[in-house]
């Protein structure tokens, strides 16, 4: 009985894909390993400087729900921070991807950073300033520290057995859970989803005080009044959860000629653990590349 039940957790551990083992498959070319990792401190910065100058970054022990209405950006925001985490800073990023396989993550990685698609990257039909380019980008994604569970509905359990089982062989820096809305059974009844709501960032935030890092869940925010709030979440926040973060697009709901410029988004601090007050910093949505970036880039 021990030897089926070690199997199964080797299995799951399988369950994580990483970004060498997914790029090596894409292209078929083997790549070199780095073993340099920046090691933690108590927050994971999130590289937007304004935001991590206000809020210190992602803290440790903490559960923070990022709020995205759809068609905002919200893969392309994770993406971003899990470019800043895994790549720039080098940190060991796990990722619970419930409406992407691994594999068109990292592909959107790729295009992300290289400007290119993935099937004219293959096809090797490249300048040699862009082939050096694009194999300078891919190397970086591939070495970098990036474990991808791509379960499409797993429940709240399962993303804590699989991160405590990955976190005895790897040590993750943080988790990010991509949504909230898949972890939720069907549930029709607004107090039983309330309730629901409640046991999984319960569970979540002890997965984050036991492994000691931040884990951070994005959730769907539903209003579509002017900027969004913490009551269009519908319960996903209560007391377990120290930091609540909407990500507003207000140049996507102006008039033409609005006051803001075309990308120009809001990260809207509802809830912070080191704030006492809220606040407001702002970002930049670089639509050709889908990807976020400073203001000063």
């Amino acid at each position: 009985m021990e030897q089926g039940v070690e199997i199964t957790e080797r299995q799951e551990v399988l369950a994580f894909s990483t970004s060498k083992d997914i790029l090596r498959q894409a292209l078929k070319k083997p790549t070199n390993h780095s073993d340099v990792i920046i090691p933690s401190a108590t927050a994971v910065p999130s590289g937007f400087h304004h935001f991590d100058q206000k809020t210190l970054g992602f803290k440790k022990r903490e559960l923070t729900v990022i709020a995205v209405r759809p068609a905002m950006g919200k893969t392309a925001f994770l993406l971003s921070l899990v470019n800043n985490m895994a790549i720039k800073q080098r940190r060991q990023v796990v990722l619970f991807s419930t409406e992407r396989p691994a594999g068109r993550v990292v592909q959107r990685l790729v295009e992300t950073e290289t400007g290119m698609s993935m099937n004219k990257i293959r096809d090797g039909q490249l300048s040699d300033s862009r082939k050096d380019h694009a194999e300078t980008m891919i190397s970086n994604i591939s070495n970098a520290g990036i474990y991808i569970n791509d379960v499409a509905h797993p429940s709240a359990d399962l993303v804590i057995r699989h991160s405590k089982l990955l976190a005895e062989t790897t040590r993750p820096d943080i988790i990010f859970v991509d949504s909230m809305e898949h972890l939720l059974p069907q549930i029709s009844d607004p107090e039983k989803r309330v309730q629901e709501c409640g046991t999984i960032t319960e569970s979540l935030h002890a997965l984050a005080q036991e492994l000691d890092v931040p884990v951070v869940l994005f959730a769907r925010a539903t209003s579509n009044s002017t900027a969004p709030c913490v009551e269009d979440l519908h319960g996903v926040v209560n007391e377990r959860v120290q930091n609540v973060v909407m990500l507003h697009r207000p140049d996507k709901q102006e008039q033409p000629n609005g006051n803001h410029p075309n990308g120009y988004t809001q990260l809207i601090i509802q809830r912070d653990s080191h704030l006492q007050s809220t606040g407001k910093v702002a970002v930049k949505f670089i639509d050709s590349i889908d990807k976020f970036v400073n203001l000063s880039e």
